[in-house]
């Protein structure tokens, strides 16, 4: 049995959304295990590359854990971002709220032997690796253990079938070790992902089309704010990233 939706469906306000709510709370409770197809929001835009369908499989069982990991994200940063206020985490404190769909996306489409690098705004990221709440704010107040292991060249060197994701904000999509480093990738065929997370386009960059920044690198435009869009984007790069090297996969989580 399969049914089919609309992601579109899921970010109307509750009152319009009441008869698929309802539809999807009797698929959880006959059958956890029935497929359901959805598209995403909106179309993917590639450079260089043929860009993947907009249609995806998921669960109930995947839906809820979805909802469920973002709710636990975004309440661990409201929870984070009042520690701060209160100055009990000192330093910087980057949060991650309203890009929790490209944690989860991105989780569902690869293992953990896939190695995810970032910087800032990673504490859902940790969760989403696995690590637990404790830890997470144990990062925050200071005690740093780290969640990234390997790197791309190793991981092409010792012949895995796993990737590297290189995490980074719109700020440092316009700075020069970005391009040093897809040259760098570029030239060695390296499984790596470089995964950007933007504001508003016209705010950050003179020239906003993130996934064409590597020029001779492919790329594909995401829209950061669908889990779903996410998860199958990040399957179509880490197919593409295993066969053929480097590929560009900004995620918009503000769009215009």
């Amino acid at each position: 049995m399969a049914v089919t939706h609309r992601c579109s469906n899921l970010l109307k306000p509750l009152s319009a959304a009441v008869p698929f709510t309802l539809s999807l709370r009797r698929l959880f409770s006959t059958d956890d295990a029935t497929a359901i197809t959805v598209e995403t929001s909106i179309p993917f835009t590639g450079h260089k590359c043929d860009p993947p369908p907009r249609t995806i499989d998921t669960t109930p069982k995947e839906l809820m854990t979805f909802f469920r990991d973002m709710a636990t994200m975004r309440r661990m940063e409201i929870a984070a971002d009042s520690l701060y206020k209160a100055k009990l985490i000192r330093g910087f404190c980057h949060l991650y709220d309203g890009q929790e769909a490209v944690a989860v996306g991105m989780e569902a489409a690869i293992t953990k032997k896939d190695c995810i690098i970032t910087a800032y705004r990673d504490h859902c990221i940790f969760l989403g690796r696995g690590g637990t709440l404790v830890e997470a704010f144990a990062e925050l107040m200071g005690h740093r253990d780290g969640c990234s292991r390997g790197l791309a060249f190793a991981q092409k060197y010792s012949k895995e079938e796993h990737v590297a994701f290189a995490l980074y904000g719109d700020g440092a999509a316009n700075q020069g070790q970005l391009f040093e480093a897809l040259n760098m990738a570029a030239l060695w065929d390296l499984p790596a992902i470089f995964d950007g997370m933007g504001t508003a386009e016209w705010r950050a960059a003179k020239s906003p089309a993130y996934y064409k920044r590597g020029d001779y690198v492919p790329g594909l435009k995401v829209d950061g704010m669908d889990a779903f869009a996410v998860k199958q984007a990040c399957k179509f790069a880490k197919e593409h990233a295993l066969k053929n090297g480097p590929i560009a996969l900004p995620h918009l989580n503000f769009l215009q």
